[in-house]
């Protein structure tokens, strides 16, 4: 998810995206690489009183992500969360319903096959629920993918010569 931090202020409310835990926090820039900010357990790192790009983060249960700085800009982050699947009023909708409607009706079909004692119905969403996890599973792990680079010191130079041996 993508979200913006406010200028002079170190912290970022994420209650309303039903945060389970935080895997990452990337500092998106306009140009260039994202950049990683480092997690922290909250309370573990200094706090500066300077406004700055933030090194560190932590969540503070699920309400809001800490940053070890006020943030000196508007930034903008890449948020990577485990994420609570629940509806409710303040959240009608979630990732997997939004995105793949089909596996969230066919899950509930299966489970209202059980509630009714009508395995005939189960099994027949089933089927379904088992052809739609594994296309979501892919789409999942697609976004996780990060891009291996090289360092550049590392890479060869088209420009000098090297020893074979021959000689």
């Amino acid at each position: 998810m993508t979200i913006t931090g406010t200028l002079d202020s170190r912290r970022i409310d994420v209650s309303a995206n039903s945060v389970v835990s935080g895997i990452a926090l990337f500092l998106a820039p306009v140009s260039g690489d994202e950049i990683e900010i480092t997690p922290r357990s909250d309370g573990s790192f200094p706090y500066r009183s300077t406004s700055g790009q933030p090194l560190f983060w932590a969540l503070d249960g699920t309400e809001a992500i800490d940053f070890d700085c006020p943030l000196d800009a508007a930034y903008t982050f890449r948020f990577r969360i485990r994420q609570r699947y629940v509806l409710s009023d303040a959240n009608p909708t979630n990732w997997l319903l939004t995105n793949h409607p089909d596996v969230y009706l066919a899950a509930t079909l299966i489970w209202g096959g059980v509630f009714t004692r009508n395995s005939l119905l189960g099994s027949t969403f089933a089927q379904i629920l088992d052809q739609g996890i594994p296309q979501v599973k892919t789409i999942i792990a697609e976004q996780s993918r990060g891009v291996l680079t090289v360092d550049p010191a590392l890479s060869w130079s088209s420009r000098g010569s090297f020893y074979d041996g021959s000689e």
